[in-house]
């Protein structure tokens, strides 16, 4: 968990990345366990101390038209959008199971229900630029330079490049 003493500082930010919550609980127990294991993750986040500052990092996803949502557009995808498939940003992955996105859209509205902010870059056309780390960094970089303590939960390796010693990489929930 979240160390004490940083929680325990006037300030302290805790960042969420989404992604990683939901895929680490979809991993761990499928369709029929994802929710559960998720809120049982906010619950110990959530618990004694509690975080004075909490965000949570949403990658953005498009509505398509059958309904469905898929992963925003982003500066990197076109960056590598001329290179050989296997170059191109985030190449090689299996695409989500039309059930995981369903599930972690209803597990952020519970969040929102709970009134705990949500970093989702976006804009007005939908022509999505950045990412929730793209969000994540900016927010740490805000926080750390208001000197505030930071504790990330998440294992995307770029989210590691905001980590300092005021800036700790907090074990998973």
């Amino acid at each position: 968990m979240i160390p004490r003493a940083l929680i325990r500082q006037p300030g302290a930010l805790v960042v969420v990345d989404w992604s990683y919550l939901v895929r680490n609980a979809w991993e761990v127990g499928g369709t029929s366990k994802t929710a559960s294991i998720v809120i049982g993750r906010f619950v110990r986040l959530m618990s004694d101390p509690m975080p004075e500052s909490i965000v949570i990092a949403v990658d953005p996803r498009r509505e398509l038209a059958d309904g469905s949502t898929v992963r925003g557009w982003t500066f990197r995808d076109r960056a590598t959008a001329q290179l050989d498939e296997p170059l191109r940003y985030k190449a090689g992955r299996p695409p989500e199971p039309a059930e995981f996105a369903a599930i972690s859209k209803r597990l952020l509205d519970v969040v929102r229900a709970h009134r705990i902010p949500i970093l989702e870059p976006a804009n007005a056309a939908m022509d999505q630029d950045y990412e929730a780390d793209d969000a994540a960094a900016a927010s740490v970089r805000l926080a750390r330079n208001e000197g505030r303590a930071v504790a990330l939960v998440a294992r995307d390796k770029d989210w590691l490049q905001c980590v300092d010693t005021e800036c700790v990489d907090a074990p998973p929930v």
